[in-house]
């Protein structure tokens, strides 16, 4: 009989925390601006979980969960009844609708990484603003990668920059036959991570490589799961700006960075400045064309992207430059 009344007030406290939970997620997923919940809705649900609810508690729990920091709103209805509905949200839908589009047009991630993504998404709204955002989601159509462990490629990636720690891992390319298989016949490669890079629908690991003494990078979805190794990273070179080699060096890599000069009509100074930035000399050499001053890693990458204009864009310095372009031209003949 002693315990009877401290029994009985735990099982209060535990139906009170119990109730407060389930409104609060009651009211994330079936709420929003335009959805509310009547009293008698919320005071169904908990019966259905067995917890006894009334106008009274309700109104005590919404304001137990105002002063924790929710915003539950509540507006007066038919015959002075309440009408909660869940208020601001860590996203607006217009934020939740790019991260989708993102997650969804991303050939870097999976088609099933892809649906748990947005899924997970969805539970940021309630279940009418998920309805719209995934109205117009076409995953399943998307090129993407058949890489089913990427994921766990990035978080080991992850706890390698944080631990300051070397990896070793194996990297894949599509031979002959369309099959993917491991480079160099399975050859380990070690690298001293320091930032993992989003360029162009691509991720990849930026990191230091001792059999090519200096920075490198590998495409992530090419990569084995690697291993976190006992040896500590090689620090970053003296002078070394991750953002500064990001923004010269993608889709220019591996080539000698030099001072190159483009001619170009002016309709593609947008294709330049989206390019190399916006820190470059210019000079305008007509009324319809300029020339650019840029820093490039010249390469056949380089090459290939000055192609892509057609002759719009004329490589015309230094002369080293433009005779290994036009060497390059001739090599693309048959």
């Amino acid at each position: 009989m002693m315990n009877e009344k401290p029994d009985k007030q735990r099982n209060n406290s535990d139906n009170n925390r119990s109730r407060l939970l389930l409104l609060l997620k009651y009211l994330q997923k079936n709420t929003d601006d335009k959805h509310v919940a009547s009293v008698a809705d919320i005071t169904e649900m908990l019966e259905n979980r067995g917890i006894n609810g009334n106008r009274n508690t309700i109104r005590d729990d919404v304001k137990a969960l105002n002063d924790a920091g929710y915003e539950i709103l509540a507006n007066v209805g038919p015959s002075n009844s309440k009408l909660y509905h869940y208020g601001a949200r860590p996203f607006d839908e217009p934020e939740l609708k790019l991260l989708i589009d993102a997650v969804s047009s991303s050939q870097f991630i999976g088609v099933k990484q892809s649906q748990d993504l947005i899924d997970k998404i969805c539970e940021l709204t309630s279940k009418y603003e998920a309805e719209k955002l995934v109205a117009r989601v076409y995953t399943s159509e998307r090129i993407k990668t058949e890489n089913s462990k990427l994921l766990y490629v990035v978080d080991m990636i992850n706890e390698a920059i944080d631990s300051g720690k070397k990896i070793r891992f194996q990297y894949m390319e599509y031979n002959a036959d369309k099959e993917l298989v491991c480079t160099n016949n399975g050859e380990w490669y070690e690298n001293s991570p320091y930032a993992m890079l989003w360029n162009d629908d691509r991720y990849y690991l930026l990191g230091y490589s001792e059999k090519h003494n200096k920075v490198v990078t590998f495409r992530i979805d090419r990569m084995c799961v690697p291993q976190i190794m006992d040896e500590a990273c090689t620090p970053m070179p003296e002078g070394f700006s991750v953002p500064e080699y990001a923004n010269k060096s993608f889709k220019m890599f591996d080539g000698e960075l030099q001072q190159v000069v483009l001619d170009c009509p002016n309709h593609l100074m947008k294709k330049i400045v989206d390019k190399f930035g916006e820190d470059f000399e210019v000079e305008r050499i007509s009324e319809d064309r300029f020339q650019a001053k840029v820093s490039a890693n010249v390469s056949k990458t380089f090459f290939g992207w000055v192609c892509t204009y057609a002759g719009e864009i004329k490589l015309v310095g230094p002369e080293d430059v433009c005779k290994a372009y036009r060497k390059h031209l001739r090599k693309a003949l048959k």
